[in-house]
């Protein structure tokens, strides 16, 4: 899924540089809103992951007597790695909010109507869903 998010977002941000840019500010209350909710859902991602990657040690798992799925990374793991460092984690995830954020952005600035959304919503969801499996499936 957040591979389909990065690939939709460079087209987007291909295509908002085709068009000619508008009049109205790019920056307004709705952009802030949508970037907060974005910004917020992936560095609860961030955080919960490297939490989890953290907290879960050999000792945790011996006593369970079981594998624990929350110490290796099964959503992405061509991004992160299998077992990614928090300095990995956050910045994966910082750099896909630089990405979306920057496509939002020339989308909004070149017209595309309400187009602009799609790339922080679609990252903030699919990070909120992230950050909700780390919470659900992990102790």
């Amino acid at each position: 899924m957040k591979s389909i998010v990065f690939v939709f977002c460079l087209i987007a941000a291909s295509a908002a540089l085709a068009v000619e840019p508008a009049l109205a500010p790019t920056v307004d209350k709705k952009f802030l809103g949508a970037s907060a909710f974005n910004l917020t859902a992936t560095l609860a991602d961030s955080y919960t992951t490297s939490w989890l990657l953290r907290n879960w040690n050999r000792e945790r798992i011996a006593a369970r007597g079981h594998w624990e799925p929350c110490i290796v990374e099964r959503g992405e793991p061509y991004f992160y790695g299998l077992r990614p460092s928090p300095a990995r984690s956050y910045g994966v995830g910082l750099a896909k909010v630089a990405i979306t954020e920057t496509a939002a952005y020339l989308l909004k600035r070149r017209g595309h109507g309400r187009l602009w959304v799609l790339p922080l919503l679609a990252n903030g969801a699919d990070s909120s869903v992230g950050a909700a499996h780390n919470f659900a499936s992990c102790d």
